[in-house]
């Protein structure tokens, strides 16, 4: 619940702050979708055996 006092918003724009301060590694966003796509097709493809 927020306070009055609009304490909760602030902690949450601080949270906030703090996160987009983080940066990581990541692949191309073409290439990602390519490999969710391939990952999809393999738990739909029947089992070979």
């Amino acid at each position: 619940m927020t306070g009055n006092d609009g304490s909760d918003v602030e902690t949450k724009m601080e949270v906030i702050r703090s996160a987009a301060d983080f940066s990581f590694p990541t692949a191309d966003i073409d290439q990602m979708l390519h490999e969710i796509d391939l990952g999809y097709q393999q738990t739909l493809l029947p089992p070979t055996s």
